[in-house]
């Protein structure tokens, strides 16, 4: 599945060729009711948006949403939306990062073992279908296994995007094209044709287990990997998290002040006190 180019925005390239990897720190799980009226503080800050008048609840219900459907409500949102709905989603580890920045990554895994050697990305081009997310698993491996060949193929296929937990390479290229591309590394040290390694079978990227078909979803910030039944479960907190993100930017923009939004000063007394407590939004 392509996003259509409302979703995308003008960036500059990054890649740290450097970053240390590293795993990420266990996360407390947010509590939070979709019913509620307050808001965690985890879940303020995003670029400013237009505001709605109110949050509007969905009248979809769950069992009846279809992958379409779910990921047409996905693109509207952020992955931020999601990590804040549920701290206990799979989240890839920052040493993955976008070629180029201010396109959403979002679409079912396909998943690729290529260590040293790119032979089964070749295949895996071929059997992929549109709207799949290629998901390399290069092993440490320190040759590049996808350039700008076989990102214009991917791109060609309609392919949602590719995701390499290791070397990549042609990135002047690849951060011209439309496809989102993550990488651990770049290279100019392409690897072999001479092996073939597994396809569609669990594997590691970027820290975290990716299964065949699970949903990445992915922007500047990192990617997060859910299945679908997971992401079906937390949709409707995630769009209250970013309509209500929404409400309370436009008031900041029209002169509310953020402490004005927040139990600050309940929860600052608290934490004077030595009492345990919760920073809240009161919106």
């Amino acid at each position: 599945m392509r996003l259509p180019s409302t979703l995308t925005r003008p960036g500059k390239f990054f890649l740290n060729l450097f970053l240390i990897d590293r795993k990420q720190p266990p996360k407390p799980r947010l509590n939070f009711n979709p019913s509620d009226s307050y808001l965690d503080w985890n879940v303020l800050w995003r670029a400013p948006r237009s505001s709605p008048c109110r949050i509007a609840r969905s009248n979809v219900t769950l069992s009846s949403m279809n992958t379409e459907e779910l990921l047409t409500r996905l693109a509207r949102i952020e992955p931020t939306h999601l990590a804040d709905a549920n701290k206990q989603l799979r989240i890839m580890d920052p040493g993955i990062r976008p070629v180029r920045l201010g396109i959403k990554l979002l679409g079912r895994a396909y998943t690729v073992r290529a260590l040293d050697d790119f032979m089964t990305i070749i295949v895996a081009l071929a059997e992929a279908q549109a709207g799949e997310v290629l998901v390399v698993d290069t092993g440490n491996s320190q040759r590049a296994v996808v350039g700008e060949l076989f990102s214009y193929e991917a791109q060609r296929r309609g392919l949602a995007g590719i995701v390499v937990d290791g070397p990549i390479r042609d990135t002047v290229t690849l951060r011209k094209l439309d496809l989102p591309v993550y990488a651990r590394s770049s290279t100019p040290v392409a690897g072999t044709t001479l092996k073939l390694f597994e396809r569609q079978q669990p594997i590691l990227c970027g820290g975290v287990m990716v299964h065949p078909g699970d949903i990445l979803f992915g922007d500047d910030d990192g990617i997060v990997v859910a299945s679908e039944a997971e992401i079906a479960a937390i949709l409707p907190a995630a769009e209250q998290i970013d309509q209500r993100e929404r409400i309370a930017i436009a008031r900041m923009q029209a002169g509310d002040s953020l402490h004005s939004m927040l139990n600050y000063a309940e929860h600052r007394a608290a934490l004077e006190g030595g009492r345990d407590s919760a920073l809240r939004f009161l919106i």
